[in-house]
């Protein structure tokens, strides 16, 4: 377990907000290289990969980069890393239901804009919960994301 999360996973998550995978196909082959890992693990060859998971306490890879993208999201609105209108666009848009954080997307004329960290957070990020989005520090928010089940997340994007 040491091996994986100390020298493993950290290359596979390295830039994720940067460049995140969005096709089907490149998930897979990134989940594919924990799966392997993790089934190497003695007495854990039986298992099936979820079950390997929920044991060793880990979360998959796409999980893993959708809770660093939203903390990086946090720190953009919150303004700890770059200003919110540069990165995201201002809007000005009375809130009646959920946070007063919440991001909207903006109109992609091409595919490739469509899967830009800046377009395709917004929705998750909407749908969190006020209180998650509204913590007062990082490491606050971290804590609290870890609470909230992502993995009904591939409605949202």
């Amino acid at each position: 377990m040491k091996a994986l999360t100390t020298y493993f996973r950290p290359i596979l998550e390295y830039g994720t907000p940067v460049w995140s995978h969005h096709t089907v196909s490149n998930i897979n082959k990134i989940e594919s290289y924990q799966r392997w890992f993790t089934k190497r693990i003695k007495c854990f060859h039986n298992l099936n990969y979820s079950q390997r998971l929920a044991y060793l306490g880990l979360d998959s890879l796409e999980i893993t980069r959708i809770k660093y993208d939203l903390v990086m999201c946090f720190k953009i609105t919150k303004g700890e890393i770059l200003s919110q209108c540069r990165f995201f666009g201002c809007q000005t848009v009375l809130q009646i239901r959920g946070h007063m954080y919440k991001l909207y997307k903006q109109q992609a004329s091409a595919i490739a804009y469509k899967f830009v960290f800046s377009n395709w957070v917004c929705e998750i990020w909407s749908a969190l919960h006020s209180n998650v989005v509204e913590s007062s520090s990082s490491a606050m928010f971290k804590r609290l994301l870890d609470n909230v089940k992502l993995s009904n997340i591939e409605s949202l994007c």
